[in-house]
């Protein structure tokens, strides 16, 4: 009897084993993408919306709210460039760097109300270029995701000259709000507005220098500006008084 029960229970391992092990090898033990150290998950296209816009080109956004650990946007998908960070688009997510194509020209409203924003933020264009996006700026609202450091085509913003091709800093433009990397800035004289919360919160920022053909510095612009030791106006005391200074812009005001 009791090598009848051994015989049965042999041939009902052999029979289980090798299913077992066909399971194991097709099932990975971890269902999410991750890198080498199995501690930081990479968020793929897989976790990215795109939806088609009116001229041709995509909007991109996460197709839902979580930890999405290093957030890369892609240029363009199924052919098309991809030009817009959607409405909400990380609405309630959170992410340890976002690397931006500079096929992106526009931030849309609240794109990046987040539930904690990136240390790190990979621009992959220039400064012109960064510039330039399009963003819903606000007096409460910075419209950009930095929360520590900005990167601009592979170099940590620090010390930074504005083109002379940019009219406008953050005036529904992106801005540097929040970037603690950013150390010295000279705005060009082809520069006449600075916007809302253009620069507020760089808290190693500790010089500016501000050209005469700027006519507007918006509420807040150089708010929680702690470091700041030197502003620079290359005009005189008198255009100096005649620049509209909004609530808060300059430490001094």
């Amino acid at each position: 009897m009791k090598k009848i029960k051994k015989s049965i229970i042999g041939f009902l391992l052999v029979l289980i084993l090798p299913l077992f092990a066909l399971f194991c090898v097709n099932t990975p033990m971890f269902s999410l993408r991750h890198n080498s150290t199995m501690t930081a998950y990479a968020a793929a296209e897989d976790d990215l919306i795109f939806t088609l816009k009116s001229d041709d080109t995509y909007s991109v956004g996460a197709r839902s709210k979580k930890s999405l650990g290093d957030v890369i946007i892609p240029s363009s998908y199924k052919d098309k460039s991809v030009t817009e960070i959607g409405y909400a688009a990380f609405s309630g997510c959170s992410a340890t760097s976002i690397t931006i194509p500079k096929s992106i020209t526009e931030f849309a409203s609240r794109a990046f109300e987040m539930s904690s924003r990136p240390n790190d933020v990979f621009y992959e264009g220039d400064l012109a270029g960064w510039c330039s996006i399009k963003a819903a700026v606000g007096r409460n609202y910075t419209g950009t995701p930095i929360k520590s450091n900005l990167y601009i085509n592979g170099e940590l913003v620090t010390d930074i000259v504005i083109p002379e091709t940019i009219t406008q800093i953050g005036v529904d433009a992106a801005s540097f709000s929040y970037c603690r990397s950013l150390k010295t800035v000279t705005i060009s004289n082809s520069v006449t507005e600075i916007g809302y919360n253009a620069f507020r919160g760089c808290v190693n920022l500790k010089t500016v220098t501000i050209s005469s053909s700027v006519v507007s510095l918006y509420d807040y612009a150089f708010l929680d500006c702690y470091a700041l030791e030197t502003i620079i106006y290359t005009g005189t005391s008198a255009q100096w008084a005649e620049v509209s200074k909004g609530e808060k812009s300059i430490p001094s005001s």
